[in-house]
């Protein structure tokens, strides 16, 4: 590379890492203002109990997430660079192992569901614990796709795919909200 496509990269020239950044950021703006209005409608159609029970379910789901997320799909980074011919495995090989680790915390909520209550010290999550599990399943594998176009290289897919994952999953969960108003309706959602 030259000195003067070095410096039309670093000024922001139209593959720059100045204009991809800001494209990222942006998205990842979009998506929280998207997923800011989901409490706002849920907590006005849901019941109060409703409303409580899905805030505890929000609670688990996100330290699940957290917890189980590994950063494993940060490694497409490394292993793009090191194998280019092998992008499709490697990729597959991240989603086979959020798919099987989500499969699995989704098979332990579904065999003991009455675990939920040594941490909320009541019952009546309970009956919602295995549809959470898969809605931890489902976020777990669907949360990490816009690591492989990031990785590849392609920032306007994987801002795409922030922008429309959030929205499509708050639009979806404020209309499960809307017309059924319960916590179930939502994790289904």
């Amino acid at each position: 590379m030259s000195d003067v496509d070095a410096t039309t990269e670093y000024k922001g020239g139209s593959n720059g890492l100045t204009r991809r950044a800001a494209l990222l950021m942006a998205a990842n703006v979009v998506a929280t203002v998207i997923a800011f209005a989901l409490p706002l409608v849920l907590v006005r159609t849901m019941s109060q109990t409703e409303y409580g029970l899905y805030k505890q379910a929000l609670q688990i789901m996100a330290t699940a997430l957290c917890l189980l997320n590994l950063q494993v799909a940060v490694s497409v980074f490394y292993f793009y660079e090191g194998a280019p011919g092998k992008k499709l495995q490697v990729s597959l090989n991240v989603m086979l192992f959020y798919g099987l680790v989500g499969a699995l915390l989704f098979l332990i909520f579904l065999v003991w569901p009455g675990w939920v209550t040594l941490i909320f010290q009541g019952s009546d999550l309970v009956p919602h614990v295995p549809l959470l599990g898969f809605a931890i399943f489902c976020s777990l594998v669907s949360t990490n796709l816009d690591a492989v176009p990031m990785a590849a290289g392609d920032v306007r897919v994987a801002s795409a795919l922030i922008v429309l994952s959030q929205f499509s999953k708050s639009v979806v969960m404020i209309i499960a909200g809307l017309v059924y108003g319960s916590l179930d309706a939502v994790l289904v959602a």
